[in-house]
């Protein structure tokens, strides 16, 4: 029998560093039909928090927003520059959430590797992600077309995956589906 309200947490942490300029148009074309996806979906409310950042900024844009109330992305509020503060951002987007919050499906995507935090490190953001793995947070690490998952494993994310920029956002969608749907049942 299925939960008729069942409020559903998912938090994405997206690269907007200057190499995702090479895949820019896929970033925004595929983040916008994930958008699309969600809102259309049955599969109870979701609440969605979502995290851009780079050397510039660890931009919060949405914290635990009702998923109807984001925006598409568009040139304007897609901006890829600077260097990649992975564990900075990791730590920062893993903080916004409220402390008390269970089961969050937790998905960052990236295409490169951490090169300038300043003010974690990769330690310290393992220990949060262990800590929230026992409240029953999942993570997964989306590298775009990247050979390497060291970043991941370092700071214990098992579930990860090699996607190609055009291939990234169905791959979220289907993940945060398959989540949605596993915890409305």
């Amino acid at each position: 029998m299925k939960k008729s309200k069942e409020t559903i947490y998912v938090a994405i942490l997206i690269d907007q560093s200057g190499s995702m300029n090479a895949c820019k148009n896929d970033t925004i074309g595929g983040f916008n039909q994930f958008l699309k996806d969600q809102k259309e979906s049955k599969l109870g409310d979701l609440k969605l928090s979502l995290t851009f950042f780079n050397s510039v900024d660890i931009e919060k844009r949405y914290v635990e927003e009702d998923i109807h109330d984001i925006p598409d992305l568009t040139d304007e509020t897609f901006i890829p520059l600077g260097t990649t503060p992975l564990w900075d951002a990791l730590g920062d987007a893993i903080s916004a959430i409220p402390q008390k919050r269970k089961d969050v499906f937790f998905v960052v995507i990236t295409d490169g590797f951490e090169n300038s935090s300043r003010e974690r490190s990769a330690e310290s953001v393992k220990q949060m992600i262990n800590k929230k793995k026992k409240q029953g947070w999942l993570f997964e690490y989306l590298g775009v077309n990247i050979k390497d998952f060291g970043d991941a494993f370092i700071v214990g994310i098992k579930s990860q995956h090699r996607v190609s920029s055009a291939t990234s956002y169905p791959t979220v969608s289907a993940s945060v589906t398959s989540y949605r749907s596993m915890k409305t049942k």
